[in-house]
């Protein structure tokens, strides 16, 4: 998978390069090259990806964060996604954690990411480009401090969010 990012005049464009792994993933072209052999290459503007359909994350909190799967299934196992936050949505703030890894490049709005010995308070403002890792099984929080934050998302595993 590989991202390319160009940058013109303070207007960041993002384009998202992956290769599709699961058959009809991009559509009846991407089936069919499936079928004749391999992988074939997936290539989703950023105008696309934005406007793709976000359904919540969990069903429990439709206005907690949304996903756009693009590759995967984050139910089970690993998965690249598109996430959508809300200002201040649901269990903003606060502290959880995942039992995978996950990588974040935030390609629209300001977010804050802060870990248990943070607060949202001091965390850094997060602008589209910025990128985050973060481990499994530790504590972390985050808002979106603009209308609407829009990241790209690669989880090694299923998403898992353990509320003990």
């Amino acid at each position: 998978m590989d991202i390319v990012m160009h940058s013109e005049r303070n207007a960041l464009s993002l384009t998202i390069i992956t290769l599709s792994i699961a058959a009809g993933l991009g559509g009846p072209a991407v089936a069919q090259q499936m079928a004749e052999g391999g992988p074939a290459m997936q290539i989703i503007p950023l105008e696309d990806g934005l406007d793709r359909e976000f359904r919540p994350l969990y069903e429990a909190e439709p206005d907690g964060p949304r996903l756009s799967v693009l590759e995967g299934d984050p139910q089970t196992g690993p998965s690249v996604t598109l996430f959508r936050y809300s200002q201040d949505y649901t269990f903003s703030g606060g502290l959880h954690y995942h039992t995978h890894d996950y990588r974040l490049w935030l390609i629209e709005g300001e977010l804050k990411h802060w870990d248990e010995t943070g607060s949202e308070e001091t965390a850094t403002v997060l602008r589209p480009g910025s990128y985050l890792y973060q481990p499994a099984d530790l504590l972390h929080a985050a808002n979106c401090i603009s209308e609407q934050c829009t990241a790209y998302v690669i989880f090694d595993g299923p998403i898992e969010t353990p509320r003990d």
